[in-house]
């Protein structure tokens, strides 16, 4: 509740645009900002192929009509 009702308030820093004045009410911005830090995004990386096995018997492929 004071999250929505506190950050769409939030003003800019008159010195620096970038940042958000800190003489308001901001603490759910920091709230809401550690909390995307803490979980940051990480992609899942593609399993890595495994090497064929030149000596292994070659499966038999079968056609989709045929594995009814």
């Amino acid at each position: 509740i004071h999250a929505i009702r506190t950050i769409p308030n939030l003003t800019h820093d008159k010195h620096d645009p970038e940042k958000v004045d800190t003489n308001g009410e901001d603490h759910m911005n920091d709230l809401v900002g550690y909390a995307c830090l803490s979980r940051p995004y990480t992609p899942q990386l593609a399993e890595p192929e495994k090497p064929k096995d030149r000596w292994r018997k070659r499966e038999k492929k079968t056609k989709d009509w045929m594995a009814m």
